[in-house]
C-alpha cells in the first residue's frame, strides 16, 4: 500500500490518468493485460468510483492546478474568448467545441450521457457523438437560413410559423 492507502497499481492508474486524461488508457498502462476495450473501459470507470482513487486523483489535479496557476475562472474566460472568435470567423464547429468544453468544465456534461425513455433501450452517447449531432443540427439550420435568404424570403419569419 502507498501513503494514500492505494495499491501500487491504483497509484499508477491515478498518475497515468492525470498524465493522459484518458481513463481507459490509464487503466491499460497500469493494469497491462489482454482485455477487450469494453472490459478495460468498464474496469477503469469502476476504479474511478473507488473513493480512495477518486480522492487521490482530486489531490493530484489540485496540485497540478496550483502548480500551473490554472483556475476554472481562467479556463472559462479562455473558452468564452475562443467561442467569440469562432462566431466572428463564422466557424460553428469551433464555437460548439468551446461551448461543450465550458459545459464539461463546469460539470454539466460528462464523457457519456445516459438517455432514458419509456420502452426504449438505454443508449450511451459519447461526447464526440453529442458534438457531432449539435454541429449537424447547426449546419442544417445554417443551410435552411441560406436557402431562405437565397429565395428572398424572411428566414426569421418562417421560423416563427
Amino acid at each position: 500500500m502507498t501513503i494514500h492507502n492505494l495499491t501500487p497499481k491504483q497509484e499508477q492508474f491515478c498518475q497515468k490518468y492525470i498524465e493522459s486524461g484518458n481513463v481507459s488508457e490509464a487503466y491499460r498502462q497500469a493494469y497491462a493485460g489482454n482485455m477487450k476495450s469494453e472490459t478495460i473501459h468498464r474496469n477503469a470507470c469502476a476504479l474511478l468510483e473507488n473513493s480512495k482513487v477518486a480522492t487521490r486523483i482530486a489531490d493530484l489535479q489540485a496540485g497540478h492546478r496550483q502548480h500551473h496557476d490554472v483556475t476554472i475562472d481562467l479556463i472559462t474566460a479562455e473558452l468564452d474568448e475562443a467561442r467569440q472568435l469562432a462566431l466572428r470567423l463564422e466557424n460553428p464547429a469551433a464555437a460548439v467545441s468551446a461551448i461543450i468544453g465550458k459545459a464539461k468544465l463546469h460539470g454539466l456534461i460528462s464523457n457519456k450521457i445516459e438517455v432514458k425513455a419509456e420502452r426504449m433501450p438505454k443508449e450511451e452517447i459519447t461526447l464526440h457523438e453529442v458534438a457531432r449531432r449539435i454541429i449537424s443540427k447547426l449546419m442544417e439550420v445554417q443551410m435552411e437560413a441560406k436557402e431562405h435568404s437565397n429565395n428572398g424570403s424572411n428566414f426569421s419569419a418562417s421560423m416563427m410559423n
